[in-house]
């Protein structure tokens, strides 16, 4: 996991740049290492920043690993490359300061949906910004991991608002996406925070999150 982390830990965002859509703290969607676009696709640069979710699996990725190894200085090195995420997800993922992870391509050759469906096509017919269902998963297991690295470095302000931004996270979240109706979690939350109510394997992603409240974890 190391060679992984130190490689996206290199990559990640320093600035703003509409068009790989880079922002400071975020982790890339791809790269090819010989290429710096994309040869088939016009305007479509390596490495790029399309995704809504690698930010947030990256901070859980590190917690896993840091677990599994207990390497702090390890941790240590890192430290700023986890802070950067976790404040990319408040300051830049979360457009309108809702607490969900939204996306809106500000490249018109780049990825229309940003998330482990990717594509150019808006192939769901859904209005942007996006608030895609598995990132807000994502985005509340990276909070409580990054509240449990914070601890390690007695960071105690920065752990407690972590948790606290997660509790809210998951009220909402299950308020906002459930369908009552269908029994099931929403695709997303379109521009208007209006329910997609197409029925998808996305939701399952969350099961290992802990953002679902215990009466719908057997439904999905």
């Amino acid at each position: 996991c190391r060679k992984t982390l130190e490689t996206l830990a290199k990559l990640q965002g320093k600035k703003i740049d509409k068009i790989s859509e880079e922002d400071p703290g975020k982790i890339i969607h791809e790269t090819d290492w010989k290429l710096k676009w994309h040869p088939k696709i016009k305007g479509f640069p390596f490495p790029n920043y399309y995704s809504v979710d690698s930010t947030p699996l990256f901070v859980i990725v590190f917690s896993l690993c840091f677990q599994k190894t207990k390497d702090q200085a390890f941790l240590r090195k890192y430290w700023k490359h986890i802070l950067a995420s976790l404040s990319w997800m408040e300051n830049y993922g979360d457009f309108d300061r809702d607490l969900f992870l939204e996306y809106q391509r500000k490249n018109p050759h780049g990825l229309f949906h940003q998330g482990w469906k990717d594509s150019t096509k808006n192939i769901f017919q859904i209005t942007p910004p996006i608030a895609l269902i598995e990132a807000q998963g994502y985005q509340y297991r990276a909070l409580k991991e990054g509240a449990k690295l914070a601890t390690i470095f007695e960071e105690k302000i920065l752990a407690k608002k972590l948790l606290q931004r997660a509790k809210t996270l998951k009220k909402a979240f299950n308020k906002k996406f459930w369908m009552s109706r269908e029994g099931y979690f929403a695709f997303a939350l379109d521009g208007a925070k209006k329910q997609k109510s197409t029925i998808t394997s996305n939701p399952g992603h969350l099961l290992f999150t802990g953002i679902i409240e215990k009466d719908k974890e057997k439904k999905v």
